[in-house]
Order: C-alpha cells, then sequence, then structure tokens
C-alpha cells in the first residue's frame, strides 16, 4: 500500500475531524450548516483514501480495497444525500434520510477493512 505525503495525510485527518464534529452538531446543536460541514470532511476524506494504491497482487487485500473505495463513494452520496433533504432539492428519495442507510454501510464497510487490510498486509 503506498502511503500518502503528510500533507495528504492532514487532509485525511481533517476530514475525519470534519466528519465527526459536523454529525456532533446535527445530533446535539441541529446546526444548520452542519451539512456542510460533513460534506466538506467526506470530500476531503474520501478523496485522500481514493488516493492510496495497492499495487500487489494478493486478492483478498484487493477485495478489501475496493470495499473501501465503495464506502468512500457511499460517503460522498451520503453527504450529497444529506444536503439535498436539508435544503428540500433533488428527486423525492432523497428527501427523507436514506442518507442514515448509505452512512450506516459505509461505516460498517470502512470498520471491517481498517481492521482487516492490515492483518492481510502482515500475513506477507
Amino acid at each position: 500500500m503506498t502511503e500518502l505525503n503528510p500533507w495528504q495525510n492532514g487532509l485525511f485527518r481533517v476530514g475525519a475531524i470534519l466528519l465527526l464534529v459536523g454529525f456532533a452538531l446535527r445530533l446535539f446543536m441541529a446546526w444548520q450548516y452542519s451539512c456542510w460541514m460533513i460534506a466538506l470532511g467526506a470530500l476531503l476524506f474520501a478523496s485522500m483514501q481514493m488516493l492510496v494504491r495497492y499495487d500487489g497482487d494478493r486478492f483478498t487485500v484487493k477485495r478489501l480495497r475496493r470495499q473501501q473505495l465503495f464506502s468512500d463513494i457511499l460517503f460522498l452520496l451520503m453527504a450529497a444525500m444529506m444536503v439535498m433533504q436539508d435544503y428540500e432539492v433533488g428527486p423525492l428519495w432523497s428527501q427523507g434520510n436514506a442518507w442514515i442507510l448509505c452512512l450506516a454501510i459505509a461505516t460498517i464497510l470502512q470498520l471491517y477493512t481498517a481492521f482487516r487490510i492490515p492483518k492481510e498486509l502482515e500475513k506477507n
């Protein structure tokens, strides 16, 4: 797996912090602009994670990496649906709480791959 440079790693961490703070503000304070904080955090987090490459030949790590990339796409989709819900725009299916399903699936995949990828790389 390629490593992020310090600048990219910092953006990755800022994105993760923005996601957490945005969700905390949304949950506890119902801040109107928390959806934008979450969207920016998801964009930073997912884009920096997409920059990491695996050039090896292990099928299991490639599969886990694809799952991780899929969860990044779900994070971006979740952020877009959250903004659409808050501003009441877009298709009718995005007006409900469908973003919660995207968030749940993306979070489960991120947790799973965060523990499995290092274990698989250690086996080499």
